[in-house]
């Protein structure tokens, strides 16, 4: 476990992608002009291809900071980065010169973002300024490829950014915004050496170091993906902001690197260091650490840091200040790697939530002879440990948690974001919510409560019923019914709670409630009469309805006697009558 960050660096820098991304760099040709980084694309064997940005030689440290290293407010280009925002973080800052170039470039890098293949691998990278138009573009078309879903067998591949000695690039609501997206942020691969003054440019001005430590309560500057730290004498991957913020602000206390280098000079350092560490051996031990060093992870880092050149290991067991940023990005380390033991690929969560559905569904077979499975919960005898009623309320928590979890992260999305861009994902939420909802219906009513669609419901069932209407292009199971299929599940699933109303109308006009109220209730049972036959027609609701003992069995047998018995005459009378065993 604590050598993860320096094995995974090294397995990079081993690999080919990282030595063809610097090397196209290096193929791209830039003039002068600071506000003129330029681009290329390169096709990469097998396949796929790089899209290489080139900051001008002139992109110095001197020239950066005259060019200003003021955050803008996003709105300053009015609508242009609205690729990032969602409805948490709607607005955020941006380096000024990164923003104002991106501005420049917009109208041509459209153009090649509508000429891109998203189904073949794309590597997007960039060195210094360039590294930051290179981070902007791999988030455009991260939104154009998550707000689009495609619905062939063909799935778009996430294009993967690698940027080399790249200035930070926004505020910490820029990288919020970005973390609220769990699948984007792997994509981003920052590489740093210890004699690139550009990248710890913004986290403490060279001109006014401290020699107390940086208080991260409030920073200007915050960074967002992997970064990849290298000296000539090893690398290491730190994948926690703030670990990587402090290691920044380290290094630049350090006080190393050429502030008059050009980025022509630094692209050509990286290629030369990288070159070396691919044909370095791993070595590493803990001989020199000395007996004080007992916590393998403390062990992992110190090794980590003496490898990418923050400092001396003597040293360090004798700096307090060393001793702190070690402790912290240990503890920043510890809760990385505790994440990465919960968050999982949504896809292989997903397939564990099916899992719980499987289980209802069991529930739902074997609560036939039971009036159905909304009935057989609403009685359940919990002695029958079969079919425990503690064991489908432990299914349908876990079930809750996920979709409630799963809506409000969507929710937070912008407005073009508000839904589940893959076809599985949005058909899995309507068919948990058709399956659950009932359960939930249920629970409401045994409490004796009334009116659960105007006063119980959960936003999340709004949300998802409010999604799947407005994705034009998937069609309802309704409309994919054919001629004598029967489905499996009622596609609205406020159907029992719209029959609970109507057995609590039965209710009024049973009781000695006044003309009004029985007026009222009769006209809301004529309702109910024209809603269930709208159903019907469109074979949207399940058999299971008509199961004996239903509460909707019981509520037409009320119902028929009180309207007059075999004489009352209506289309849901006619039906009930004469086909419904048909349709079941």
């Amino acid at each position: 476990m604590f050598s993860l960050g320096q094995d995974s660096a090294w397995l990079m820098v081993s690999s080919d992608i990282l030595h063809d991304a610097c090397a196209s760099i290096c193929k791209t040709t830039c003039n002068r002009d600071l506000n003129s980084v330029c681009y290329q694309v390169y096709e990469r064997v097998p396949n796929g291809k790089i899209l290489a940005f080139r900051s001008p030689p002139d992109c110095t440290v001197q020239n950066l900071e005259h060019q200003g290293k003021d955050l803008v407010p996003s709105s300053t280009f009015g609508t242009m980065f609205d690729f990032i925002a969602t409805k948490v973080n709607r607005s955020f800052s941006i380096h000024k010169a990164a923003a104002e170039v991106f501005s420049s470039l917009h109208a041509q890098l459209s153009k090649l973002k509508d000429e891109i293949d998203i189904f073949n691998p794309l590597i997007i990278t960039g060195n210094s300024l360039g590294g930051s138009i290179a981070s902007l573009y791999t988030l455009w078309l991260l939104d154009t490829i998550y707000s689009n879903p495609t619905k062939g067998p063909r799935k778009p591949k996430r294009p993967i950014c690698i940027t080399f000695g790249a200035p930070l690039l926004g505020d910490i609501h820029l990288q919020c915004a970005i973390y609220e997206r769990p699948s984007w942020t792997p994509c981003f691969l920052h590489v740093v050496s210890n004699q690139d003054p550009i990248p710890k440019l913004f986290v403490r001005p060279h001109a006014a170091l401290s020699t107390e430590p940086t208080s991260l309560a409030t920073p200007t500057y915050m960074p967002f993906g992997s970064f990849l730290f290298c000296s000539e004498s090893g690398c290491a991957r730190f994948d926690h902001p703030n670990s990587v913020f402090e290691l920044l602000e380290a290094m630049s206390s350090e006080d190393v690197g050429n502030y008059d280098a050009s980025s022509d000079l630094l692209i050509c350092y990286y290629g030369m260091v990288l070159g070396c560490l691919k044909e370095k051996a791993i070595c590493s031990g803990v001989s020199e650490l000395g007996e004080g060093f007992v916590n393998p992870l403390r062990v992992g880092l110190t090794l980590q840091l003496e490898a990418i050149g923050i400092t001396k290991t003597q040293q360090q067991q004798q700096d307090n200040r060393m001793k702190t940023l070690i402790e912290k990005v240990e503890k920043r380390q510890e809760e990385a790697l505790k994440l990465k033991r919960y968050v999982m690929d949504p896809k292989k969560k997903l397939n564990e939530i099916k899992k719980c559905m499987a289980h209802l569904e069991w529930y739902k077979m074997k609560t036939v002879d039971q009036g159905g499975y909304y009935d057989a919960y609403k009685n359940a005898d919990t002695r029958d440990r079969k079919i425990s009623k503690e064991t489908i309320l432990k299914h349908q928590k876990i079930l809750g948690d996920y979709w409630k979890d799963m809506v409000r992260k969507a929710d937070q999305m912008p407005q073009k974001e508000g839904v589940f861009f893959h076809t599985s994902w949005l058909f899995a939420a309507i068919t948990y919510k058709r399956m659950v909802e009932p359960l939930d219906i249920a629970y409401w009513y045994m409490q004796g409560k009334s009116n659960y669609i105007n006063s119980g419901r959960s936003e999340h069932y709004k949300l998802m019923e409010k999604w799947f209407d407005d994705d034009k292009k998937s069609p309802s199971q309704a409309s994919n019914s054919s001629e004598g299929e029967k489905p499996s599940l009622t596609e609205d699933s406020c159907f029992w709670a719209h029959v609970e109303e109507a057995v609590i109308s039965i209710g009024v006009l049973k009781d000695g409630s006044s003309q009004e109220n029985k007026e009222f209730a009769k006209q809301n049972l004529i309702k109910f009469e024209d809603y269930v036959m709208g159903l019907i027609g469109h074979r949207a609701v399940s058999p299971e309805i008509f199961l004996e003992n239903s509460t909707f069995m019981k509520w037409w047998e009320s119902y028929e006697k009180i309207m007059g018995g075999t004489s009352y005459k209506s289309l849901l009378a006619d039906f009930m009558r004469n086909d419904y065993k048909r349709y079941v």
